[in-house]
């Protein structure tokens, strides 16, 4: 039997798992407000997940911010597109 899909994963098909979904819900926030103010408890209710849920994916919060910081880079990378020649 598989196992169950989290509950704030259902109704999606994109096969993103818990852990790669928190990392772009964090990196959304980044996105949207910066880092200064961003808490556990913020990226939780955006994902749809109890605040501890992120303790069973991430040693701490750095850990969580270090992996959404690197996330929003490779997106804000990705708009760029290719840069002009110097």
């Amino acid at each position: 039997m598989a196992p169950r899909k989290a509950a704030a994963l259902r109704g999606t098909e994109d096969g993103r798992s818990l852990r790669e979904h928190l990392i772009g819900t964090a990196a959304d926030l980044i996105s949207a407000n910066g880092t200064a103010e961003l808490t556990v408890r913020a990226i939780a209710r955006a994902a749809g997940v109890a605040d501890g849920v992120l303790y069973n994916h991430f040693t701490d919060k750095e850990e969580l911010l270090a992996d959404a910081l690197a996330e929003h880079v490779r997106r804000v990378e990705a708009e760029l597109g290719e840069l002009p020649a110097p």
